[in-house]
């Protein structure tokens, strides 16, 4: 009968040593599925944020944000206000661009509407500016007269620029025409 008590024993810590095995087992395990979630959860935050920076970098691609610099688009827009411009391949008169200006070495962004596209004939008699002979109604964004402008035609793949505060504004009745490659994009309001 001992021997029976005995082998009762041995198994009863048989059985005590498996659980405690079990458990040890079962943590370990899920310790590691623990790990194996943190592992996917920072590959999944990755991919996201990998995700955000192409989408960043794309929209980049196509938008340019600046800020306006002097008084030369007033009352359009004011010196230090923001700006967002889109990049395109299309322009159309009334649209106000962004152009890259070189006077000389130094680079400069210049914010301007255009007046007249290639093609398109421009003048300006007694203040009264004239496209293609029509007379252009400015009214709503311009401020001052525009000083007489001989007539001349805009060259294929390029634009005629002006400025909104006509009397203190850098534009094509200085510089000339602009070519369409100089454009950063047009602004988005």
């Amino acid at each position: 009968m001992e021997w029976l008590t005995g082998l009762f024993a041995r198994g009863k810590e048989l059985i005590k040593t498996v659980r405690e095995h079990m458990a040890e087992l079962s943590r370990e395990q899920e310790l590691e599925e623990r790990k194996i979630q943190a592992l996917k959860r920072m590959i999944r935050y990755a991919g996201e944020l990998l995700l955000v920076l192409f989408v960043f970098c794309a929209l980049m691609q196509h938008v340019w944000i600046g800020q306006v610099q002097g008084a030369s688009m007033r009352p359009t827009y004011q010196d230090g206000q923001f700006i967002l411009l889109l990049r395109g391949k299309e322009y159309n008169r009334g649209d106000v661009v962004g152009v890259e200006y070189s006077a000389g070495e130094e680079k400069t962004t210049l914010l301007k509407r255009i007046i007249a596209i290639g093609g398109d004939v421009v003048s300006c008699k007694y203040g009264q500016l004239y496209v293609n002979g029509q007379k252009v109604s400015e009214s709503d964004h311009t401020v001052g007269k525009t000083s007489d402008i001989t007539a001349q035609t805009i060259p294929d793949g390029s634009v005629y620029l002006l400025g909104d505060n006509r009397e203190h504004s850098m534009d094509s009745r200085s510089f000339g025409c602009m070519s369409c490659e100089d454009i950063i994009g047009k602004v988005v309001h």
